[in-house]
């Protein structure tokens, strides 16, 4: 990670975590940070006091505090995962369990795939519930092909569509 990226990444907190209720704490707290500009009605005020012109000032400053706060979460997310790996403990709040997946579903393909390797350990591990790494998956496959997968056969079955989705897409 270089210098520019560790300016927004509080390293000395992330590396201090030592215990599961200090981890679960801070991913909770990531997850309101995440949460905390995507307001859907904040939005259609915006565009409506604007007449629905997505260029207008006042929207892209609303997008663009988005985008800075999805680049510093996906930072931390990095150097977390980094420091500590994917949590293999369970959790007690569900905010905080899903903290790293909604901070990941944020992000352009580039930022996705650099997490596709800790999330498929933690699949393959068991620390990452099989439908979550799917839908991952499918963002993926969706942001590089311009559309969502569609399994080859007619009975769903996760592994197995998990398995042609990183053989369409080349990656592990």
């Amino acid at each position: 990670m270089s210098c520019q990226d560790q300016n927004h990444v509080e390293t000395k907190t992330i590396d201090g975590l030592t215990i599961k209720q200090e981890k679960e704490s801070y991913l909770k707290e990531l997850f309101m940070k995440d949460q905390k500009l995507r307001n859907p009605e904040k939005s259609k005020a915006i565009l409506k006091r604007n007449n629905y012109n997505e260029e207008a000032k006042e929207y892209q400053k609303y997008q663009k505090s988005m985008k800075q706060q999805d680049t510093e979460n996906f930072e931390v997310v990095i150097y977390y995962l980094e420091k500590h790996g994917y949590p293999s403990f369970t959790f007690q709040d569900p905010l905080a369990e899903y903290a790293i997946m909604a901070v990941a579903r944020h992000q352009n393909l580039e930022r996705k795939l650099k997490l596709q390797p800790y999330f498929h350990t933690a699949f393959q591990e068991s620390h990452l519930a099989t439908d979550d790494y799917y839908e991952f998956l499918n963002e993926i496959y969706q942001d590089k092909l311009g559309k969502r997968y569609h399994s080859k056969s007619a009975v769903i079955n996760y592994e197995d569509n998990i398995r042609e989705i990183l053989n369409d897409l080349e990656i592990q």
